[in-house]
């Protein structure tokens, strides 16, 4: 079941700063659901635990956030 959660709230349950939730959906590393009627991104909970957790990974073996999109992609 897709759970629609705005970006403070994704922040909050991987534990990371909301300008990081920014700057990877802004990379293609976090995948966005839409936007709220104020422009907010919205992101499906599950899914971007899975990616956060694959990113995590792949900056163990050195690579760039360019490098981990391309693998996300």
């Amino acid at each position: 079941m897709e759970v629609l959660i705005r970006t403070g709230d994704l922040a909050r349950a991987l534990k990371i700063m909301p300008t990081k939730v920014t700057l990877y959906a802004q990379l293609g590393l976090f995948k966005t659901k839409g936007r709220t009627e104020g422009g907010r991104y919205l992101f499906d909970l599950d899914e971007n635990k899975r990616r956060y957790e694959t990113i995590l990974k792949l900056k163990e073996k050195r690579l760039t956030l360019d490098e981990i999109a391309k693998q996300l992609k």
